[in-house]
């Protein structure tokens, strides 16, 4: 099996598993944490624990009845991203996953050299988030088929 040349990849963020995002974000910041609402409180189903450098710490919930999603998650991010939503939904409160990035501008090529080597991922997805008070975020992402495997 080939390997994968790294090309700048590393920890984007952590992702913890919280059932009340509200108390949980009100926690870290009594702790002396600075941590921000991915979107509008009030919608927010993620918030992030920002550090002066490296990984963030994205807390995330999941909606009730997530298992519905599973279908229409798949046809938005490809095959794998459905199983990971659900895995996430049934998980208790704590570590569920890690997101990596990529270090070039071209997410294809990065996911077409990754399927090179045996690791199949689902479709690139374009995104956007808009923090409250905040410019909007455009990424892309990819989850890999296997949901066990970093995204």
């Amino acid at each position: 099996m080939r390997r994968a040349v790294s090309r700048g990849r590393r920890c984007s963020h952590v992702l913890i598993r919280v059932d009340d995002l509200r108390r949980a974000v009100r926690d870290y910041r009594e702790l002396g944490f600075e941590v921000r609402y991915a979107t509008a409180e009030h919608k927010a189903q993620h918030a992030h624990i920002w550090f002066p450098e490296g990984p963030i710490i994205e807390l995330l919930t999941t909606p009730a009845g997530a298992r519905w999603f599973k279908w229409p998650m798949t046809l938005i991010g490809g095959r794998g991203s459905g199983e990971r939503m659900v895995r996430w939904s049934r998980e208790p409160e704590g570590f569920v996953d890690v997101a990596l990035v990529t270090g070039g501008p071209d997410l294809r090529a990065d996911l077409a050299e990754l399927r090179g080597v045996g690791v199949p991922f689902g479709r690139a997805v374009p995104w956007r988030r808009t923090p409250p008070g905040g410019e909007p975020t455009r990424f892309r992402f990819a989850y890999p088929r296997q949901d066990r495997l970093p995204f």
